[in-house]
């Protein structure tokens, strides 16, 4: 039974350059020059998937992208959000069903790195005693993402990243079937420089998600309910991680 991850095999360079390689067409408008830099400025924003394909299919794809998403940004650091659902369309990664979330995870990580720097308002976590959750918005870092994947991404992720001692540890971990419908959540912050991603409860990933799309503390506590969450616990960890950075003032949507 093939495991859950495993490498490409010798293959697949060909495979990908049989479905087609866009800067072979005479057709194609950019010179070798913009090529190279598309191809190390996703190689650095994507190391992990960068590692799994090779250099050979790495380029081709790369190429691909470029293609599909010209760059028209001055900083080639910004450009490259839209390459995971691209890997998720090629019928020739098919049996890589896992490369399409760690690109998605390798970009949080880049997009973390490169986020501002987030003021502490501690003053304003004094607002859990005197008002309603209803009325409050928790404040996150800039630099905080999460993940949710049907696949051990993270473990992935650490078998490209680790120290070499511990990537046997990963490999293993990587290889473990998950149970049906079961997924994986992950918490990607920076410290204090380097994006470095852990694993996340699912209680607290619904908790941070709802926090995320603007809910307020209320409604995202309610949204973490059915999975045990305790934010009294969370909380003082979370603050300290500097994932936490204060409260706001919950506005209602006047279109709901």
């Amino acid at each position: 039974m093939r495991p859950i991850y495993a490498e490409p095999d010798e293959t697949l360079p060909a495979r990908v350059a049989d479905a087609g390689n866009p800067h072979l067409s005479a057709l194609w408008p950019y010179p070798p020059s913009r090529r190279a830099n598309a191809q190390r400025a996703l190689a650095i924003t994507y190391p992990t998937v960068a590692q799994l394909l090779g250099d050979e299919a790495f380029e081709v794809l790369s190429q691909r992208f470029l293609d599909q998403s010209p760059h028209g940004l001055a900083d080639w650091g910004a450009w490259g959000e839209g390459f995971a659902p691209r890997l998720a369309q090629q019928p020739e990664l098919e049996d890589l069903p896992y490369l399409p979330d760690v690109a998605r995870l390798d970009w949080l990580c880049h997009v973390s790195e490169r986020a501002q720097d987030t003021a502490v308002d501690a003053a304003s976590l004094a607002w859990l005693g005197t008002r309603s959750p209803d009325a409050l918005r928790l404040c996150l870092a800039h630099d905080l993402r999460v993940l949710s994947s049907s696949h051990p991404v993270l473990a992935i992720w650490h078998v490209h990243h680790a120290e070499p001692s511990q990537r046997t540890r990963w490999q293993a971990i990587a290889n473990e079937p998950l149970p049906p419908g079961q997924r994986r959540h992950v918490l990607i912050h920076r410290t204090p420089w380097r994006a470095v991603p852990a694993e996340l409860p699912v209680s607290a990933y619904r908790f941070l998600s709802a926090v995320m799309t603007g809910q307020s503390l209320a409604h995202a506590l309610d949204a973490a309910e059915p999975a045990g969450f305790d934010f009294v616990e969370w909380l003082p960890h979370a603050i300290q991680q500097g994932w936490v950075v204060g409260l706001a003032e919950h506005l209602p949507d006047p279109t709901v």
